[in-house]
């Protein structure tokens, strides 16, 4: 049934051109995939760096900030040391005391003299070293003789140490500033004992983003001062030697970029050196070179094996030319390859004459039609073909006799024996004699029964569909949120206003046709498109259940990207889905809130920090320079109103600096970086010490019944709770009976409700609801004292950990706090 092949391609007179032209184009191709792959890799690579070198400069400006706040605690503490009048050793002392209760990460205040004697020394965490440092003598220190012998134009340098380790073992750095008289003379040194943990939130926010993995703080001759991972690992080691710092020291800008293996952990990395500011520190962030260009990685790997694919098919392809112009055979061959074809093909099969008489069936036929081999062979055509359809069927026939075609293709019905319809697809193909007439046709029928009852279900759920978009097409176009139909090829069915709006086009009629991901132009939260993966409207579309997925974005007509929170749903219809519906809004103004409010906190902790440095000093200089005016005056020539009014003004400033404490501690509330299982009875025990002395004083009993539980929250915060709330039990006492205070723990379901009775004054009904006002004061002034914030501050700190605290009190008998705490979802933290 084959011709003779031609003599010229049996003599492998073009065998050569097939493996060039294969060779070719494996090589092309193969030159197009490394040109892509490198292209990928030189954007890949420099958005990376793009990001490292953000992330530098936003270390740069926060660790820059941190040292400006050490150089304003060595400013003030050489402001007192040079006070008119002289402040008194003691108010030095208990100022320096201030100083590190603020900054806890400093270890010890010293001033030396301009010989170097240690003239004043406090510390909180070694105070029994302090006998020796206040003999120790610095002249001899590098920092010392560097702000000695310093140049005009660095008078008022803050100077930074290498890191070293103390007598207690554990590294810190020395900050220095040089003391000076009116005329620049050289007066002394004042120096702070700075731990390096004071760079450890700095550093943490630096390696908040995805492509970094280590952060170092280090000096110009290469000491690291401080590094994020494993921090106690890295402190005090030196990368002088290291190509990477070699290579930024070279360097004259203020970032400098580097790719290689890096002395700290021998692991190659990119890495982004920034200068701080007019300091001698540097930072350095990094990431791991094959994590961060791990997708490119994948992709040039995916690529490779394409090449591969391609290059073996281009091979395979030739050398299946190959054979096919070597494996020409016989006719005979032919006919037993096609005869053996035709026994086990699994579509009905037959050979008929020309007068549409049986020659041969295959046993496929034979299972379709219902008959057996011979019952077939003795059967007419046109007793096994559907009357309606015969008249189709007769002139695809004509056509091939006459021979103004070779092959015909038909879809018709055959009658099965149990009188059943068959579909079929009829395919037949005129295999003809010399003369062009016709010797035999070759018929293969393929039973496409099932798939005819396929569509007519498809076509009646689609009519289902069609009804249910009718019935809800008024509801549609008044929907305030976005809502989009998708069919199951993945294109819009249907819109409503709002989704137009929403997503920039003009109207729905815009919108319905085109394919989904043109329309939503949809991008997962990772910022992979929806194409590259399964998104959930895919997989709901693919037989999924309903899902809410809370923050994805779509991308406008104009090619703005919009965040968006959506709910997708599979639409099925008889047993089948024919598409999804979501509804989607945008988020955009929600998150602009959010940014917002992490704006106005960082506002509020600055707010914070001014009130505690800035507008204390004020209040402390009029206290101070009133009680020097009373003690300068002869109080027998005084008049009892001005000592009154004297006495009236010392004590607004020391209330008023009494309340710009309570309102910092009102400010800090919440300010934890995360939420950790605190045991309650820790905050209490805390609470109980820091109360001690008011305790004894006020002989009252603290009972607690039972044990209490772990909650998740801030040891800081609730220890500031139990301590207001214990306070103000002891401080508005009845005069008439013994303090007693009860602290009870019992759990209501989700909640622990923890409760502090005491019998102390009460408070009446109309006062407890404003008793969390802020500034709100229940007693008079002269008969308590108080700034009216610690029950506020006590709201605020339940509210923070998610709980609600309330008032149950008899004027003049006592008072009952309770509050509620969520139960922790892990059961250990119960415990």
């Amino acid at each position: 049934m084959t011709k003779e092949p031609d003599r010229q391609i049996l003599h492998g007179e073009y065998r050569p051109l097939v493996w060039l032209a294969a060779g070719a184009f494996a090589v092309a191709f193969g030159a197009i995939l490394a040109w892509n792959a490198h292209e990928d890799y030189q954007q890949g690579l420099e958005e990376e760096i793009h990001v490292l070198e953000g992330q530098a400069r936003l270390g740069d400006i926060q660790i820059e900030g941190a040292l400006r706040s050490i150089g304003l605690v060595l400013q003030s503490v050489i402001n007192d040391l040079q006070d008119v009048p002289a402040l008194s050793p003691q108010m030095i002392d208990q100022r320096q005391t201030g100083l590190l209760k603020q900054f806890p990460e400093i270890h010890y205040i010293i001033t030396f003299d301009n010989r170097g004697n240690v003239t004043t020394a406090e510390s909180i965490d070694d105070r029994e070293e302090l006998n020796g440092v206040r003999s120790f003598n610095g002249s001899e220190r590098e920092y010392f003789i560097a702000h000695r012998d310093a140049q005009p134009d660095d008078y008022d340098r803050v100077r930074l140490s290498r890191p070293f380790k103390t007598v207690t073992n554990r590294y810190t750095i020395a900050v220095s500033r040089a003391i000076r008289g009116p005329q620049g003379q050289f007066q002394g040194v004042a120096l702070v004992s700075l731990s390096p943990k004071y760079f450890d939130t700095v550093l943490r926010q630096v390696l908040s983003n995805r492509a970094l993995d280590a952060a170092a703080l280090h000096n110009r001759y290469g000491d690291i001062i401080y590094r994020l991972p494993a921090p106690d690992k890295y402190i005090g080691k030196n990368i002088a030697d290291g190509d990477a710092f070699k290579s930024y020291l070279r360097s004259d800008q203020q970032l400098t970029r580097y790719i290689g293996v890096t002395v700290t952990d021998n692991v190659k990395r990119i890495l982004v050196f920034s200068k701080i500011g007019g300091s001698e520190l540097d930072i350095g962030v990094s990431g791991q070179f094959d994590i961060v260009m791990a997708n490119w990685c994948k992709n040039a790997l995916v690529k490779l094996i394409i090449f591969v694919v391609v290059a073996a098919l281009s091979l395979a392809l030739a050398w299946e030319a190959q054979r096919r112009l070597h494996s020409w055979k016989s006719r005979d061959m032919a006919d037993r390859r096609f005869q053996a074809y035709f026994e086990r093909a699994l579509v009905g099969m037959a050979t008929i004459g020309p007068q549409k008489d049986w020659i041969d069936v295959n046993p496929a036929l034979c299972g379709i039609l219902g008959y057996s081999a011979d019952e077939l062979t003795r059967m007419p055509w046109r007793q096994l073909a559907y009357p309606d359809d015969l008249p189709s069927e007769g002139a695809a026939f004509e056509r091939l006799l006459s021979g103004e075609t070779d092959e015909s293709e038909i879809e018709m019905r055959f009658i099965h024996r149990n009188n059943n319809i068959v579909f079929g697809n009829l395919a037949v193909r005129a295999v003809r004699k010399a003369d062009r007439t016709v010797e035999y046709f070759v018929v293969a029928l393929e039973d496409i029964t099932e798939r005819k009852r396929a569509e007519a279900a498809n076509r009646h759920a689609q009519a289902e569909l069609q009804a249910t978009l009718a019935r809800l097409n008024l509801v549609l176009k008044t929907a305030a949120e976005g809502i989009i139909g998708i069919d199951d090829e993945r294109r819009v069915m249907f819109a409503t206003p709002a989704a137009a709006s929403i997503l920039g086009w003009s109207g729905p009629e815009e919108m319905v046709g085109r394919a989904m991901h043109d329309v939503t132009g949809h991008i997962l939260a990772d910022g992979s498109s929806c194409l590259d993966g399964n998104c959930q409207i895919r997989k709901a579309l693919d037989g999924g259940d309903a899902v809410r997925v809370t923050e994805e974005f779509f991308t406008r007509a104009d090619g703005a990207i919009l965040p968006v929170e959506y709910v997708v749903s599979p639409l099925v219809v008889s047993g089948h889905v024919v598409g999804v519906v979501f509804v989607f809004h945008d988020i955009a103004e929600r998150k602009a809130m959010e940014m917002e409010l992490h704006r106005s906190n960082a506002e509020l902790e600055q707010f914070a920090y001014v009130a505690s440095h800035d507008l204390r000093q004020p209040l402390r200089m009029v206290s101070s320079y009133l009680g020097l005016i009373e003690k300068s005056l002869d109080p027998r020539l005084l008049p009892d109103d001005v000592k009154k009014f004297i006495g009236f003004a010392v004590g607004g400033a020391k209330r008023m600096d009494s309340l710009i404490l309570d309102l910092l501690d009102y400010s800090r509330v919440g300010k934890a970086a995360e939420s950790v299982p605190v045991a309650l009875s820790d905050a209490v025990a805390d609470a109980l010490a820091n109360l001690k002395v008011a305790i004894q004083e006020a002989d009252a009993e603290i009972v607690c019944v039972g044990s209490l539980p772990t909650v998740k929250g801030d040891l800081t915060d609730l220890t500031r709770l139990f301590q207001n709330l214990i306070g103000n039990a002891v401080k508005y006492r009845h005069p008439d009976r013994r303090p007693k205070i009860v602290i009870a723990c019992e759990r209501r379901g989700k909640w622990w409700q923890i409760s502090i009775q005491d019998n102390g004054i009460g408070i009446a009904p109309a006062d407890q609801e404003r008793a969390f006002v802020i500034f709100q004061r229940l007693v008079p002034k002269d008969a308590y004292e108080g700034t009216g914030i610690g029950l506020a501050v006590c709201k605020k700190v339940v509210e923070h950990h998610g709980g609600r605290i309330w008032i149950d009190s008899v004027l003049g008998e006592g008072s009952t706090f309770f509050m509620t705490f969520p139960v922790p979802t892990n059961p250990k933290a119960n415990v």
